[in-house]
């Protein structure tokens, strides 16, 4: 697995890489930008920050995604595809539309205020996972932490 710096990974795609593959993702904190059809395979995202980024038409495949945020944000036609999603959260803010999550493991995430007919959940294990504030509660809390 290859370590790429936020700053490589940028301008990569920038340069008109749209496939990134077997790479490894750490304390990468990115705003504002367009991330339109990327797709990203057999990789790993840790301590990954996304603020007001557009995924339209990305694609996640086989990869490990940890302790990622996705803050507001455009998710249309997104496929988290045979991913491991442990303690991500996608804020409130974001504009989700089409978004598929197949076999994958979801545990210890927030997915808040998507519209349910907007996610689909195929063939997924979800383990203390919230998609609404109500579920959140000083027991999942403590056993988070």
């Amino acid at each position: 697995m290859t370590t790429m710096f936020s700053s490589e990974f940028l301008e990569r795609y920038k340069n008109g890489q749209k496939e990134f593959d077997n790479i490894y993702l750490q304390f990468m904190d990115v705003s504002n930008i367009s991330l339109k059809d990327i797709i990203i395979k057999d990789s790993e995202l840790f301590f990954t920050f996304f603020h007001n980024c557009d995924f339209s038409g990305s694609k996640f495949i086989n990869s490990d995604i940890l302790y990622t945020t996705f803050f507001g944000g455009t998710f249309h036609n997104i496929v988290f595809d045979n991913c491991t999603l442990d303690a991500i959260r996608f804020d409130k803010s974001s504009r989700f539309m089409n978004v598929k999550m197949t076999k994958s493991d979801i545990s210890w995430s927030a997915i808040l205020g998507v519209p349910t007919s907007e996610l689909d959940f195929i063939n997924c294990a979800l383990f203390k996972t919230v998609t609404d504030e109500s579920q959140i509660t000083n027991q999942l809390i403590s056993d988070f932490l």
